[in-house]
């Protein structure tokens, strides 16, 4: 899931994957998928760019909460 947005003199790009393939092999109690985001920040009247690459855990399965979902509760976290 990618979204892209222009506020406050940056353009902002994030980017989420989401993946289940380690729940079968994961020790940690109610992994629902782990996520990777990727922010990459353009400053526009610098034109300094930044790139932060995170990784999460959530107990939500993707019935709940797909990569969309995810980026959206992220974002207003």
């Amino acid at each position: 899931m990618v979204r892209q947005g222009k506020a406050h003199g940056r353009l902002q790009t994030h980017s989420l994957t989401t993946s289940t393939l380690l729940n079968a092999t994961c020790d940690w109690p109610g992994v629902g998928q782990v996520f990777q985001l990727v922010r990459d920040v353009r400053y526009l009247n610098t034109g300094k760019t930044t790139h932060e690459l995170v990784y999460g855990i959530t107990s939500l399965p993707k019935s709940q909460a797909c990569a969309q979902d995810l980026l959206a509760l992220h974002r207003q976290h």
